[in-house]
C-alpha cells in the first residue's frame, strides 16, 4: 500500500513484477490492479492493492497512470501482509 497527500484525484494503479520464462525471456506479470480515487472530504489517500496471486519475485513494481495530470506525491508504506 502506499498513501499521498494529495486532495482530489483519480488513477488506476498495476502492480507488476518482472518474471522469466522457460526460453529466459523476462515480461511483465500483472499481480493486481486497483481504482484510487480521494475527494476534499475524504479521510484516507491510501491506496490498497489486492493480489490476484503471489509474487515469484522479490521485486515489485507500482505503475500509476497520471494520464495527462501531474503525478502525485507519493509516500511508500509497502505492507505486503498475507491474507487468509
Amino acid at each position: 500500500s502506499c498513501e499521498t497527500k494529495a486532495t482530489l484525484f483519480q488513477r488506476e494503479a498495476r502492480l507488476i513484477e518482472e518474471v522469466t520464462n522457460s526460453r529466459g525471456e523476462r515480461y511483465p506479470r500483472t499481480l493486481g490492479n486497483a481504482s484510487w480515487m480521494r475527494r476534499p472530504d475524504s479521510k484516507s489517500a491510501r491506496l490498497d492493492v489486492v493480489l490476484s496471486s503471489p509474487p515469484q519475485t522479490e521485486t515489485l513494481l507500482l505503475e500509476i497512470d497520471n494520464g495527462d495530470n501531474p503525478a502525485l506525491e507519493l509516500d511508500l508504506v509497502a505492507d505486503l501482509s498475507r491474507t487468509t
